[in-house]
């Protein structure tokens, strides 16, 4: 009785805050070649992102450095009794496998969009954990697809 009277109260008195939001997977335009010829043929690219393009994009969003940027800016890793007294890359690590279990990233069927969704007992932190993520997403996917060295090449 006590057990079942434990499960109803976590789950009635406790609410749960479910964080979402959306990524639209594009398919990256190919630069055009230049050449020295005046009349080179035109090259055309499939705008199409492929089911494995988006599931590249999905094993990026669950990739470990990634959640751990997650669990570091967030302070993920001292809350939820993580703490290990001193080591604290043991509770980073704990921290980071939790929230690879918690986050929800699936493709949506027959379109170019990711779902993602994250629940938490704290509505900030929820809206922090998915803008963390956000964040160092976008910054994996662009050194991911961009060449190297050419912000700085530009830059110069």
């Amino acid at each position: 009785v006590l057990v079942v009277v434990a499960v109803a109260v976590s789950g009635v008195w406790i609410p749960k805050y479910e964080a979402q939001m959306k990524i639209l997977a594009l398919r990256q335009r190919s630069d055009e070649m230049v050449t020295p010829s005046a009349n080179a043929p035109a090259q055309f690219s499939n705008d199409q992102v492929s089911e494995e393009d988006l599931n590249s994009e999905v094993e990026l969003l669950n990739s470990d450095d990634l959640l751990r940027k997650v669990v570091l800016e967030t302070g993920l890793d001292r809350q939820s009794g993580f703490s290990t007294g001193g080591d604290s890359a043991v509770s980073v690590a704990k921290a980071v496998r939790k929230l690879g279990k918690d986050l929800k990233i699936e493709p949506l069927r027959k379109t170019n969009v990711i779902s993602v969704t994250y629940q938490a007992r704290d509505p900030k932190l929820a809206e922090e954990v998915l803008k963390a993520l956000a964040a160092a997403y976008t910054e994996k996917h662009l050194e991911v697809h961009r060449p190297l060295g050419e912000f700085k090449f530009f830059d110069q």
